[in-house]
């Protein structure tokens, strides 16, 4: 248990110094879902009383979006996220970045796949999910 909090400290302290560089960070991180706003943004923890972090899920064209297509993109990740923790899903953040505006993007894969291809999400987003990497 200290070994895993140990390499969770050092993957977000890594990912701390790569988001202030604006550089990508390395690898994946587990994250804890805390819902999606009407920023456009989803809210994630990224450790047991750890500070949320911003982050626009990599894949979907929500900033584009009009408002009402927004919001309908913003409520299907809150019942598709919340649906995945209740079933206890693993959530993952990859390639975690900081963006220019202080929010921050990555892939987010719920146990390995990729959120952005939601077939309700494509259709609503009118998104175009990256390829598997």
């Amino acid at each position: 248990m200290v070994r895993a909090l140990a390499v969770l400290a050092f993957t977000l302290s890594g990912a701390a110094r790569a988001d202030t560089s604006g550089a990508e960070s390395a690898g994946s991180v587990e994250g804890g879902f805390r819902g999606c706003d009407d920023g456009r943004a989803c809210r994630f923890a990224l450790g047991p009383g750890a500070e949320l972090y911003r982050v626009v899920p990599e894949g979907l064209a929500w900033a584009e979006a009009d408002t009402a297509t927004a919001r309908a993109v913003r409520d299907r990740l809150n019942a598709l996220m919340s649906s995945m923790i209740h079933q206890h899903k693993r959530v993952e953040l990859h390639a975690l970045r900081s963006l220019q505006d202080g929010t921050y993007t990555a892939r987010v894969t719920v146990n390995g796949a990729d959120v952005a291809r939601d077939p309700m999400l494509i259709e609503l987003a009118g998104s175009t999910p990256a390829s598997d990497p």
